[in-house]
């Protein structure tokens, strides 16, 4: 009798301990799957956001030389690109280049600052953190706002043609300037849509198969499931656009450089291109490893 006691006794305290268990464990899953689906898109805006110290800009520079080293004279590829928006009917329509170095950062950030409204998160430091790398050469853009293609008379200078594209993209074709709206759903590579997917993945919980669901619960298990899937797919707008771009530039320096000179070009972009691609691919795996962690940790 007393052996049955204890018993009975040891078996209630296990099933006490049991929801407090599966709430840790829950808690645990969910935090360590936010870990691992949100690290990449954390990063990538924080560099949007932060500028570079003197170190940090020479290593990028490096690089750039490295991977993506200028095709010609910067004359020269100034005098190609007015040549190109003369051609595609951009300079018509308000397109003009800009020249960026370290004493005009003002008129840049001015510049950049009609692309994004007073109400856009981290506006200043968006504005702040664009300017100072385009007036240090570890980047190049086209602003719709202003129409300005800004470049760097030192650095990167061959982005040009890439960045004419994208102005060609915005004002020569409907379609295109349709995409090149719908790639802010991944702002500076940031999945916005991922991450809600990512979210749901990780508090949705999966009834078993043979009960009854709604059609908004099987809409939640379809998202669960195919997370890292349909987050690929919010990249597709920049991959398009941004591949458009780089295939426009390159047809237009096809009629201003040597072929050897284009070839090179080609593999800078083609370089440039792969950054992109990789975030997205990263980005949609991690966000899909993210819930699988927390379903390993804490399953339904």
């Amino acid at each position: 009798m007393k052996a049955v006691s204890i018993s009975f006794g040891n078996q209630q305290k296990q099933t006490e301990n049991k929801p407090e268990s599966s709430t840790l464990r829950k808690v645990l899953g969910i935090s360590l799957g936010t870990v691992a689906g949100a690290i990449l898109p954390y990063n990538t805006f924080k560099t949007a956001i932060s500028t570079c110290d003197v170190t940090t800009k020479g290593i990028i520079l490096q690089f750039h030389h490295f991977t993506m080293p200028d095709i010609d004279s910067f004359s020269h590829n100034k005098e190609a690109a007015e040549n190109a928006l003369e051609r595609t009917g951009l300079k018509g329509k308000g397109v003009k280049l800009f020249i960026a170095n370290k004493n005009n950062v003002a008129e840049i950030k001015n510049i950049i600052a009609g692309d994004f409204p007073h109400c856009y998160p981290f506006r200043n430091r968006i504005i702040e953190s664009f300017a100072q790398q385009c007036s240090n050469g570890i980047n190049a853009c086209y602003t719709e706002k202003e129409k300005n293609i800004i470049i760097n008379s030192k650095e990167l200078f061959s982005a040009v043609f890439h960045e004419i594209g994208h102005a060609m993209n915005a004002n020569n074709s409907i379609f295109m300037k349709l995409i090149q709206k719908a790639k802010r759903i991944t702002p500076f590579g940031v999945p916005i849509v991922g991450l809600g997917f990512l979210a749901m993945g990780l508090l949705h919980k999966t009834k078993p198969e043979e009960k009854d669901k709604s059609k908004f619960e099987k809409s939640k298990d379809f998202i669960k499931n195919n997370a890292g899937k349909l987050t690929f797919l919010t990249f597709l707008p920049m991959l398009i656009e941004e591949g458009a771009a780089s295939i426009k530039g390159l047809k237009l320096a096809k009629k201003c450089f040597k072929p050897e000179q284009v070839t090179r070009l080609s593999k800078n972009y083609l370089f440039a291109y792969s950054t992109y691609f990789t975030v997205a691919v990263l980005s949609s795996l991690l966000i899909s490893l993210g819930i699988k962690i927390k379903d390993k940790i804490a399953p339904n």
